[in-house]
């Protein structure tokens, strides 16, 4: 196979993976495919709602996820698990327009050490960050405490720290849900 066909498939799987990503509202780094062009695939995820039928399954270092400018909704199950198939998500990169983080959405991402969202979130799903055990720390920007779902910040690490706004703290403390995590809420620093 010759050289400038290699590029077309290549150009061409890059460009597939891209638009199924887009549509969980997921965007994904070129470096990250950069070693891996062959060992990319799609499965489905199940669930059952569309935005956790695609998957992206890469056999490889997937280190660095950018969620793009626009994403209103970190879909159910955007990150289920990938872990346990990257073992190397690190840093998700979460834009200011995002006011959801769904069911599960980074279940089981244990290599994530910390992450910030945005101040507009009004909204964080059961077990959003379940199983990662080692994220050390949430950073909302929002002043108001988001709605919260049963495990929603249940990491797994007793260090994980949940920083939120000084003028904010005893809201979240006090909130429906939030108050059973009043012991990890802390201003920014």
């Amino acid at each position: 196979m010759s050289i400038s066909s290699q590029l077309l498939i290549l150009n061409e799987t890059k460009n597939n993976i891209k638009t199924a990503i887009n549509l969980k509202g997921v965007s994904v780094t070129d470096e990250a495919f950069a070693d891996y062009p062959d060992k990319v695939r799609q499965i489905p995820s199940g669930g059952g709602t569309y935005e956790s039928t695609i998957i992206l399954y890469l056999e490889g270092k997937l280190k660095n996820a950018v969620i793009p400018d626009g994403t209103t909704s970190i879909g159910t199950g955007a990150f289920f698990d990938l872990d346990s198939e990257f073992n190397q998500l690190e840093t998700v990169t979460v834009p200011s327009s995002v006011t959801s983080v769904g069911k599960n959405a980074f279940f089981g991402e244990k290599n994530l050490t910390e992450i910030t969202l945005p101040s507009g979130l009004t909204f964080i799903g059961e077990g959003a960050f379940a199983g990662c055990s080692n994220l050390t720390s949430i950073t909302i920007l929002a002043t108001v405490p988001p709605t919260l779902e049963a495990t929603g910040i249940s990491t797994g690490n007793n260090d994980t720290k949940v920083y939120v706004p000084a003028e904010s703290v005893l809201a979240y403390q006090t909130a429906d849900i939030w108050q059973y995590y009043s012991q990890m809420i802390t201003p920014i620093p």
